[in-house]
């Protein structure tokens, strides 16, 4: 599941718990024990940890005119440790 974070863009937007993948990624080999120890006894106990599920929610326009506030939909940004959780579960 280590993995399925290298495989994040950098891009992506970073969630309330505000770890970027970009630091994420440069700091992997010393947070995928830990990472891997969260993911397995999440899996273990069948729950998905608290933290995890902390959305920060913000709006986007759905085609290039910004202007109109009715052409905005919400969406909840998650943070990026969840995502390989939220992979391999599924």
């Amino acid at each position: 599941m280590v993995e399925d974070l290298k495989n994040i863009p950098n891009n992506k937007a970073t969630g309330l718990d505000r770890i970027g993948i970009k630091p994420l990624k440069v700091a992997l080999n010393a947070v995928a024990p830990s990472l891997t120890h969260i993911y397995n006894a999440g899996i273990a106990s069948s729950s998905f940890p608290d933290n995890f599920k902390r959305a920060k929610p913000t709006t986007v326009p759905k085609n290039n005119s910004i202007h109109d506030r009715n052409n905005y939909h919400p969406i909840s940004i998650l943070p990026v440790i969840c995502k390989p959780l939220e992979r391999h579960v599924a």
